[in-house]
């Protein structure tokens, strides 16, 4: 994207495409109705559902911090409270890659499973606390003001923080499995 905002023809084009998008998504779903589903039929089909769908709600949520990311674009930001905010991004990468090993490496492995399960509850655990710090680091940053970029900050923090939330329902589904 250019550093220039875009005007109101360009959002709505923007939300045009996207929706067109949900509409394929929809006409795919309306299909597979018809159709036999593949996943089992029992509760480990219904497991495959609940993670399944804690990864879609993690692709939407990450979807819309880029959104979010882009439209604070260029501001300045407090430096003490851009390492907490790396901080709590970092930490959703771990638990990314916590999760994405219990579903390989660890999956005949009820120590290593156990053992990462155990990595993404702490790491969940810490985006917590540090949601907690970087809000407190903005309202001291800002002197309690909340302008755009503050709400912004915040919101993408809480985001982070419902990534992390989802992870950690999709290990302790995936722990079950």
């Amino acid at each position: 994207m250019s550093d220039e905002t875009m005007n109101r023809s360009q959002v709505l084009e923007v939300l045009c495409k996207i929706l067109e998008r949900q509409a394929e998504i929809t006409e795919i779903l309306e299909q597979r109705l018809c159709d036999t589903c593949d996943l089992p039929r029992d509760e480990l089909g219904i497991s495959a559902q609940a993670a399944s769908s804690y990864l879609l709600r993690i692709q939407c949520t990450l979807a819309h911090v880029l959104l979010m990311i882009d439209m604070v674009r260029g501001a300045s930001f407090s430096e003490i409270y851009m390492e907490s905010f790396r901080s709590i991004i970092q930490k959703v990468y771990e638990e990314f890659i916590a999760v994405k090993h219990m579903t390989g490496q660890c999956g005949d492995n009820p120590e290593e499973m156990s053992s990462a399960l155990q990595s993404v509850l702490r790491l969940e655990r810490e985006i917590d606390e540090d949601n907690i710090i970087i809000c407190r680091q903005v309202t001291v940053a800002t002197g309690g003001e909340s302008d755009f970029i503050c709400y912004m900050m915040r919101k993408i923090v809480r985001e982070l923080e419902h990534i992390s939330d989802y992870l950690k329902a999709c290990a302790e589904i995936i722990a079950e499995i």
